[in-house]
């Protein structure tokens, strides 16, 4: 089971948080869900228990309101910038261990932009987040759940094949379903890769290109990369590929022309939005994912399967960030993968991590 960190202000999403606690730990469990205000005893030091907490949690669950930003200080300063603010010390602290990071969105509010955060909290764009309405509150929590528990790298409690009212004895089935594309998949034979954007440096991409056996042209050419098992599907207008190996689906053409980091961001969060192939949940994929395309040779021009669309995407976006402010680029043409400055550009191939 995943431990879930719940991060809230209490002017903005109390009641919201609240609801949220008491979903979450019915199905984890109460000692898998902390919340302030019932877990902290009279007299524990606040800030040490906070850092304790979340130091042993597996996803940060970040419940966004309406006035998430806009809550101010005595002075009328946003809370938000201030250094010692609960709430961000908890955002900051997980972006910078690596915790899975999901923001809730309640009452209505929005994803906010990076340039209306601290630098510090700017990533928090990179999650994909999950709108939680009173109208399907619990549907919604259902979503929210299977995502914790994904993004923890622990199994839900709701074991087997979903969606389904019939046990599936294959490891793998794709399903049509309401003009929608669902690829269900059984815990135990996929690839697990991050799916948590973060900060990675040259040699940690080394590292993790040697240790998941990933073709690249430099650091590891003599590398056969991992035995996909793609299914090409078309549903509606949409155009996806499935691949058995790893659990993801990802678009099978991309935005086709190259975009700028932010209009990449805003491109994933429009095609989420309109609900892609009939489901949401669509984002940049990490470094891993990505890297994890990448053929051990060349299929005409790049180091991709031909059942992805050619000429589509060759040089690729990733969500995670590298220092000096560079973000990872993946070049299917040349088969490397390397951090860019800003002002580069490179096109889009969304990925959702399958249910």
């Amino acid at each position: 089971m995943a431990t879930v960190f719940l991060s809230y202000r209490r002017e903005d999403s109390r009641a919201d948080a609240g609801r949220l606690y008491d979903r979450l730990s019915a199905h984890f469990g109460a000692d898998s869900v902390f919340m302030d205000i019932d877990d902290i005893a009279a007299g524990e030091n606040f800030v040490e228990k906070l850092k304790n907490t979340l130091n042993q949690s597996d996803v940060l669950l970040l419940v966004i309101g309406p006035r998430w930003q806009s809550v101010t200080d005595d002075e009328g300063r946003p809370r938000l910038n201030a250094p010692n603010d609960f709430v961000r010390l908890e955002v900051q602290s997980a972006l910078e261990r690596g915790i899975g990071l999901i923001p809730a969105l309640v009452g209505g509010a929005r994803m906010p932009e990076r340039g209306e955060l601290p630098s510090q909290l700017s990533d928090v764009v990179l999650h994909q987040a999950i709108q939680i309405s009173d109208e399907r509150f619990h549907e919604d929590v259902d979503r929210l759940i299977d995502a914790i528990a994904q993004a923890g790298g622990k199994r839900s409690r709701r074991r087997g094949w979903r969606r389904t009212a019939v046990a599936i004895a294959l490891p793998v089935a794709v399903v049509a379903l309401a003009g929608g594309f669902f690829l269900y998949t059984h815990d135990s034979t996929a690839i697990a890769l991050r799916v948590t954007p973060r900060e990675i440096t040259v040699a940690q991409a080394k590292a993790m290109v040697a240790a998941q056996g990933f073709q690249h042209a430099i650091w590891n050419a003599a590398a056969k990369g991992i035995t996909h098992g793609y299914e090409s599907r078309v549903v509606g207008d949409a155009l996806v590929v499935a691949d058995r190996a790893t659990g993801l689906t990802w678009q099978q053409d991309g935005s086709r022309a190259d975009v700028s980091w932010d209009e990449a961001l805003a491109y994933v969060r429009e095609l989420d939005g309109q609900r892609y192939a009939g489901v949401d949940g669509w984002r940049l994929p990490t470094l891993e994912e990505a890297m994890s395309l990448m053929e051990p040779q060349k299929n005409g021009d790049y180091y991709l399967d031909p059942v992805f669309e050619r000429g589509a995407a060759p040089v690729m976006w990733t969500s995670d960030g590298a220092p000096e402010d560079r973000r990872w680029v993946v070049y299917y043409y040349d088969g490397i993968a390397s951090p860019e400055r800003a002002g580069f550009r490179a096109a889009v191939r969304a990925v959702r991590s399958s249910k």
